[in-house]
């Protein structure tokens, strides 16, 4: 994935048909980017990493990010907020 002309996004990977729809596999499962997980596992181990691994730190990831926010979310709306800040995501990660 990177930039093209003019900063529009471009992925450089295969795309495939699914059932009328155009899927392009650019690295992405879901909002995190497989590349950022397998380079926070390098920096961890010093290891090589396989496809695998960076997506399931990816899963993880995502999975963890999900639950934090739907916390945070109820300290803001609690709060009267319809902004999460960063307290609020500091306090769900206490939980």
């Amino acid at each position: 994935m990177g930039f093209g002309a003019g900063g529009s996004l471009f992925c450089q990977s295969k795309a495939f048909i699914c059932e009328s729809f155009i899927i392009v596999e650019c690295g992405l499962m879901g909002e995190i980017a497989i590349a950022a997980t397998e380079r926070i596992i390098r920096k961890g181990s010093g290891l090589r990493v396989s496809e695998s691994a960076s997506k399931a730190l990816a899963e993880f990831l995502e999975e963890e990010g999900v639950r934090i926010s739907q916390q945070a979310a109820l300290f803001a709306k609690h709060a009267k907020r319809k902004t999460i800040t960063s307290e609020d995501i500091k306090l769900a990660l206490k939980r």
